[in-house]
């Protein structure tokens, strides 16, 4: 979980900026493509889904296909606001073996 005493820390492969602790990350198995779209979130926590999905250069759906890869994972990405204004937050949870609801009307 983010906390007040995390230091920002680089990634060193994927020249990516994090709020939280790097361990904390990286015990989460995630992929490449997963780590960037935590980079880019924390880059610009207002960008859309469908902003990710031209800078990524993948559809919605498969960037909704990696949002319910991270969350098995214990990463949420949750999107506080309005559709186009609001921003989003990365909770880091204790992955959980059961299915979560998944706001897909967040595009």
């Amino acid at each position: 979980m983010p906390t007040e005493n995390n230091i920002k820390e680089n990634d060193k492969e994927n020249n990516i900026q994090f709020t939280y602790s790097d361990k904390e990350i990286r015990q989460r198995n995630l992929s490449e493509i997963q780590l960037h779209i935590l980079g880019l979130i924390n880059g610009q926590p207002s960008i859309t889904f469908n902003e990710l999905s031209i800078k990524l250069e993948m559809s919605i759906s498969a960037l909704r296909n990696q949002r319910r890869q991270m969350e098995k994972k214990g990463v949420f990405l949750c999107r506080k606001g309005a559709t186009k204004k609001g921003i989003w937050e990365i909770i880091l949870k204790q992955p959980t073996h059961f299915d979560h609801h998944i706001d897909d009307s967040l595009d």
